[in-house]
């Protein structure tokens, strides 16, 4: 170095860019070159991907009708959401299938979300609409699948048919349940994880909140999915369905573990919120998965700071469960207890542009 230092001040200033720029190919700086490499999360091109796609293509969903179908009578409809529209994609998205189908089958609804998923609101709810006496059907996706219990069964002793959506529910007398093969799309997610870690990974999981069988069913799907491998689960925590809730859990994650792999999330909401605190920890080479495949997670894939999500199509669950409960009505038809949507789709950074609109 004595050497450098005898030089003239601009040829000294090059001659130690040159030598930096060498430092840093060759793993010689502290904090640099093959550690920030094996970090450096550069993802594979996915065979589980390919075999979903080919899945997917060949899927038929057994329920709903091809065509619209239109009402013989203006069926007042009721459509109890999680959650307001307005503040959740995945619920505006819902809300919109639910939506068309009113319009194209000359019914009403009446849509109706709660607070950040609050469950007595969502009950307070139910016992108005039961008070009033003016909802010929109600579709509900209960908060909570033991707690919403009481007051659907009240509901259906008014003689009140019921379809059970998105979320299962423990009650009895409903016409069906309509939703997601949610522990199927967790096991895809885990098994795409372990693929893009070669077998081997430290992973941790933002589930949702307990008492939900949404989030009970996708969690207990990653963990099967990632025991393909040789995976070792650092913790598990509910971020509620709420960004602010999983960037707090994920801040403290990364404070606590210096090596982490991957951070999955039962939804996109959470993964959002995980990849907020991994970009304010500076912290690089993390795989972040999500669920819902709303539009926001989409941009994310496409910028890199999510990695994997799935599409549930809401718009067409939501649409199908309208048209379920239409033809009840019309013709008091009934239906096996529960219709799984079969269509599960994971979307990367190989297939994210087709899933944009």
């Amino acid at each position: 170095m004595s050497r450098v230092r005898g030089l003239g001040a601009g040829l000294r200033n090059t001659l130690m860019r040159r030598m930096g720029i060498l430092l840093l190919v060759f793993g010689l700086l502290p904090g640099c070159g093959q550690d920030a490499q094996q970090r450096a999360p550069v993802l594979k091109p996915s065979q589980v991907l390919a075999d979903n796609i080919a899945s997917s293509d060949s899927s038929r969903n057994p329920f709903g009708p091809n065509v619209s179908i239109k009402a013989r009578h203006p069926w007042r409809i009721a459509f109890l959401m999680k959650n307001f529209s307005w503040a959740n994609p995945y619920w505006r998205r819902a809300n919109r299938g639910a939506d068309l189908a009113r319009e194209s089958m000359a019914v009403s609804l009446r849509a109706l979300g709660v607070q950040e998923y609050g469950i007595e609101a969502q009950i307070k709810s139910l016992d108005n609409l039961i008070r009033e006496g003016r909802t010929d059907g109600l579709i509900i996706a209960p908060v909570d699948s033991n707690r919403l219990s009481p007051v659907v069964e009240k509901a259906v002793a008014a003689g009140i048919p019921v379809i059970v959506y998105d979320t299962p529910l423990n009650a009895d007398g409903i016409l069906t349940f309509v939703g997601f093969d949610n522990f199927k799309a967790g096991t895809l997610l885990g098994r795409w994880v372990v693929e893009q870690l070669e077998g081997q990974g430290n992973v941790l999981i933002l589930e949702g909140p307990a008492g939900n069988q949404n989030a009970l069913d996708r969690r207990n799907g990653m963990m099967a999915g990632l025991r393909e491998g040789d995976i070792n689960v650092l913790g598990l925590k509910s971020g509620g369905w709420r960004r602010d809730q999983a960037r707090h859990i994920s801040a403290a994650w990364l404070e606590r573990y210096q090596h982490i792999d991957a951070i999955l999330a039962a939804d996109d909401e959470m993964a959002l919120g995980a990849a907020d605190a991994v970009e304010a920890a500076a912290r690089q080479g993390i795989i972040i998965t999500g669920f819902d495949a709303n539009a926001d997670a989409l941009l994310a894939i496409r910028g890199g700071t999510l990695h994997a999500t799935i599409d549930q199509q809401p718009e067409l669950q939501a649409r199908s469960a309208m048209q379920l409960m239409v033809r009840h009505l019309e013709s008091g038809g009934s239906y096996p207890p529960v219709q799984l949507w079969d269509k599960i789709q994971l979307i990367t950074a190989e297939n994210v542009v087709s899933f944009q609109k």
